[in-house]
C-alpha cells in the first residue's frame, strides 16, 4: 500500500484497537484460492485490511477481520462483501469501518453480527478501551512505515518466504504451514545476515506465523486427545487420521520395495515439535499470549522505542509467556540452522542492547 493511502489511518486505528483487546494483528492479508486447471496456480480473491487472531487458554482460535474505507458511500456494498468473506474465511468477528455509514447498512450489519462504525463511533470505542492517539496509534503508524521501507529488500533477498507470508499462509492448513515455514527457514539459513534489519524482521515475522500454525495444531491435539500429545502431533502433521493411515501404508510398501530409500514418514523435527506443543499445553494461560508476544519482539526491532512506550514483553506478558515464546525461537534455531544472532535480542532481557536505541 502507498503511504498516502486514504484508508490507512482507519486501518491503524482498528489495528491499535484489536491489539489492545489482546489480538495479534496482521495487516493487508491477501486471500487466495488455488487452481488445478491447466497447471497449479494461485489466484487472489481479495484482501483483508486487518486480520487479527486471538488464542484462548483452551487453544480455541478466533479470527477477526476488518474492512476500512475512507469514503461516505457504498456502505451496503462493502458490508455484503465483508459478510461473504467472513463466512468463506471462517472468521468469528468482522468490522466495517467507514467515514460515514447509512442507517440501512447499520441495520443489516446488526442482523449479520457485524460491527459497524463510522470514525466517530470508532474513536468512542477506542476511548472506552483505553486506546490513545499517543502512544498506540502513533506506534502503529511507525511500525507500518518501517515495515513498508523494508519490503523491497526482503522481496529481493528472500522472495519465496516474503510471498508465502503475504499470499499463501492464511489459505493453507496448519500442518502444511509448519512444514513449509520450517523448510523455508532451512532454505534461507545460510543467506541470513543478522546485522540487516530487513532480514531480522522477516525471520521474526516467519516465527510469528509459525507460532500461529503451532497454536492451531496444538488446539487440534487438545480437542482430539490432550493426554497423547506426541501421537496427536504426528497425526496432525500427517494431515489427519485418514491421511496418516494412507501415508503409513504407502511408506510400508516403499520400504519393502526400496528398503534403503532414505525416506522418512514424518519430519525429523517432529519429537521437538511435540515437546514444544506439550510445553504450551502445560502452561496454557501463558501460552495464550505467545503470538502477540512474538509479534512484540518483531515490532521493537522496527521501532526500538516500542518497549519504552508500552513496556517490555516481560512486563506486558509475564515471564512464563516470554519463556514459551522463546522456546519457539529455540526450536527454530535448533532445526533450521539459522545464525543464533538473528534472535539474540529476542532471547535476551536486555533490549535495546546496552540500553541504547539501534
Amino acid at each position: 500500500m502507498a503511504i498516502n493511502d486514504n484508508d490507512l489511518r482507519l486501518k491503524l486505528k482498528v489495528s491499535a484497537l484489536l491489539r489492545k483487546m489482546g489480538y495479534a494483528v496482521f495487516q493487508e492479508v491477501d486471500l487466495c484460492t488455488f487452481s488445478y486447471q491447466n497447471k497449479y496456480s494461485r489466484k487472489q480473491v481479495t484482501d483483508f485490511d486487518v486480520l487479527a487472531v486471538l488464542l484462548e487458554p483452551d487453544f480455541a482460535f478466533s479470527i477477526a477481520v476488518a474492512e476500512c474505507k475512507n469514503v461516505e458511500e457504498r456502505a451496503m456494498e462493502f458490508l455484503l462483501k465483508l459478510n461473504g468473506l467472513k463466512s468463506f474465511f471462517g472468521a468469528q468477528k468482522a468490522y466495517l469501518v467507514q467515514r460515514r455509514l447509512d442507517v440501512n447498512a447499520r441495520e443489516v450489519a446488526r442482523e449479520l453480527g457485524i460491527w459497524c462504525f463510522d470514525e466517530e463511533n470508532l474513536d468512542t470505542l477506542m476511548s472506552g478501551i483505553g486506546v490513545q492517539e499517543k502512544p498506540h496509534v502513533e506506534l502503529e503508524c511507525a511500525v507500518y512505515m518501517e515495515k513498508t521501507k523494508l519490503i523491497k529488500e526482503q522481496k529481493k533477498d528472500f522472495p519465496k518466504p516474503t510471498k508465502y507470508l503475504k499470499y499463501d499462509f492464511w489459505t493453507l492448513p496448519e500442518h502444511r504451514n509448519i512444514i513449509n515455514l520450517m523448510h523455508q527457514f532451512q532454505q534461507i539459513s545460510d543467506k541470513v545476515d543478522a546485522t540487516k534489519v530487513s532480514h531480522a524482521v522477516l525471520v521474526h515475522q516467519m516465527a510469528v506465523n509459525l507460532s500461529v500454525a503451532l497454536a492451531q495444531l496444538t488446539g487440534q491435539i487438545v480437542r482430539n486427545n490432550i493426554n497423547n500429545i506426541e501421537d496427536g502431533c504426528k497425526t496432525r502433521m500427517l494431515g489427519g487420521s485418514r491421511e496418516r493411515r494412507d501415508r503409513e501404508a504407502l511408506f510400508d510398501t516403499l520400504a519393502k520395495v526400496l528398503p534403503d530409500n532414505g525416506l522418512t514418514l514424518s519430519p525429523e523435527y517432529l519429537p521437538k515439535l511435540a515437546e514444544v506443543a506439550a510445553r504450551l499445553i502445560n502452561g496454557a494461560i501463558a501460552a495464550s499470549k505467545i503470538i502477540p508476544c512474538l509479534d512484540h519482539f518483531t515490532r521493537r526491532i522496527l521501532v526500538p522505542s516500542y518497549d519504552t512506550a508500552l513496556g517490555s514483553p516481560l512486563v506486558i506478558y509475564g515471564d512464563r509467556t516470554v519463556k514459551l515464546a522463546r522456546d519457539i525461537l529455540y526450536f527454530i534455531l535448533s532445526n533450521a540452522k539459522l545464525p543464533e544472532a538473528i534472535f539474540a535480542d529476542s532471547l535476551s532481557d536486555n533490549f535495546p542492547p546496552d540500553g541504547k536505541d539501534k
